[in-house]
C-alpha cells in the first residue's frame, strides 16, 4: 500500500437521520483501537502463562472543532442526545481518504461519551468515543 497524508483522512457517521454525513471538515483527529481479546489458559505446574485468542473489539476516539452551525459535529451530539442506549450509527473511516485503493473501514457503532468544554482563549473543541458493535469491515475504496 502506497503513503499517504493524514489530512486526506474522511470520517462519515450517521446524521440523527440515518444518513451517512461526512464531517471531515470538523475532525481534526480519529484513533482507532483494534485490540483482541484474550483469555489466560495457564494451568498449575506451568513456569510461563498459556493464552488463547478471544474475539476482538473496536473502538474510535475522535476530536475536532466543535461548530454546531456547520450541522456535522453537531449530528454527534444529537445523535447521543437524542439516541437510546441501543441506538447504533454507522461509521466509516478512510485514513487516506476516499480515491479507488485506499484504505477503509466501516462499521455500526454506539456513541459512549461526547464532550465540548470550553477554555479561555481556545477555539471549543469535541471528543467523543465510539464503541463499535458487530464486525467491523476493513477493504479498500
Amino acid at each position: 500500500m502506497a503513503t499517504g497524508h493524514s489530512r486526506d483522512a474522511v470520517f462519515k457517521i450517521d446524521n440523527p437521520a440515518g444518513t451517512l454525513t461526512d464531517i471531515s471538515t470538523d475532525v481534526t483527529g480519529v484513533v482507532p483501537s483494534n485490540p483482541k481479546g484474550i483469555a489466560d489458559v495457564t494451568t498449575f505446574g506451568k513456569n510461563y502463562r498459556e493464552y488463547i485468542a478471544g474475539p476482538a473489539d473496536l473502538t474510535l476516539e475522535l476530536e475536532g472543532i466543535y461548530d454546531p452551525a456547520a450541522g456535522k459535529a453537531g449530528s454527534i451530539f444529537a445523535v447521543l442526545a437524542h439516541g437510546t442506549a441501543t441506538q447504533t450509527a454507522s461509521w466509516e473511516y478512510h485514513p487516506q481518504g476516499t480515491a479507488s485503493g485506499k484504505p477503509k473501514a466501516s462499521g455500526e457503532a454506539l456513541v459512549t461519551n461526547f464532550s465540548y468544554p470550553s477554555a479561555l482563549d481556545e477555539a471549543v473543541l469535541f471528543t467523543v468515543s465510539l464503541q463499535n458493535t458487530g464486525t467491523v469491515t476493513f477493504g479498500n475504496n
